[in-house]
């Protein structure tokens, strides 16, 4: 049982930090707040990173909260096959769209 709830909030961390990752990314992209690296000779700011650990940060707040507060994790199981359609839709969209 615990096991189950450890993998099952897993698989929704992961999930979350994809999809925060491609929000994160398309909301830059909007917002235009990074310098054009062609332009810039050097910078100490990685954007990629700071986005991925950002991702990672909120994928692993998600990850242990669910394993908290889910008992029964028959209930969370139906919810993680939902969102990952949704997180593999964002991720993709960003890739093609807001690279």
């Amino acid at each position: 049982m615990i096991k189950q709830r450890a993998i099952i909030s897993t698989i929704c961390g992961l999930e979350a930090a994809a999809a925060v990752y491609a929000i994160i990314r398309i909301i830059q992209v909007f917002t235009g707040n990074e310098p054009n690296p062609a332009t810039v000779i050097h910078s100490i700011h990685a954007g990629f990173f700071w986005r991925a650990w950002i991702a990672a940060y909120a994928g692993g707040f998600v990850s242990l909260t669910t394993f908290i507060l889910t008992r029964n994790p028959d209930r969370l199981e139906p919810l993680a096959r939902r969102a990952l359609p949704w997180a593999a839709g964002l991720l993709a969209a960003q890739a093609l769209i807001f690279p």
